[in-house]
């Protein structure tokens, strides 16, 4: 009997359901396996953005667009314009494998004397996304801080289109309200 008519007739020995099952899973590992240059769906999204000519923007650019977008939707606050410094660039937390030992040693000679020595290491690799090849594996980004805010606006002569732009940054950032400050747009 040829193949197809045992598997119409369910007549398989355990040789021939083993070799079924090795090739079923044989064919899952070959689907579940990286492509050859281990990259992940972002790494390949962010190398094709930057060999494309585009670059990631800014966090602070980012930040100042949103701002921007919400601002100008204030009544009567008109056109905005922002500006956003930044305390530091953030803080990328990254994947650590550390190994900690210590060893005390403790001699005593035939005087009676007794000499005791310590022992300490630490040791740290950083953990690579993709093998030893690939990218440290970030596992927690800090956004950096708001350090101040400048915030054009055509309606801004009014002082409480000003009161309202002012406690709308006061609301969204951390920022006393010394460092934020509201002006009229010029002009351009």
């Amino acid at each position: 009997m040829d193949f197809w008519a045992r598997w119409r007739e369910k007549k398989w020995g355990k040789t021939e359901k083993m070799i079924l099952l090795l090739a079923a899973g044989l064919l899952l590992v070959l689907f579940a396996w990286p492509d050859s240059g281990g990259n992940t769906p972002e790494e390949a999204a962010e190398s094709a953005a930057v060999a494309g000519g585009e670059e990631e923007v800014p966090y602070e650019e980012r930040l100042e667009e949103r701002l921007e977008d919400i601002l100008s939707q204030v009544e009567g606050a008109g056109t905005v314009r922002v500006m956003v410094t930044l305390k530091d660039s953030g803080e990328k937390i990254l994947q650590e494998d550390t190994s900690r030992t210590e060893k005390q040693v403790e001699e005593t000679d035939s005087s009676g004397g007794v000499r005791s020595q310590q022992e300490n290491s630490y040791d740290s690799d950083t953990f690579l996304a993709g093998g030893s090849s690939g990218a440290p594996y970030v596992i927690q980004e800090q956004v950096p801080e708001v350090e101040g805010v400048l915030v054009l606006a055509d309606g801004a002569d009014s002082a409480a289109v000003q009161s309202q732009l002012m406690e709308a940054v006061q609301a969204l950032f951390p920022v006393e309200a010394h460092k934020i400050r509201v002006l009229k747009r010029g002009s351009e």
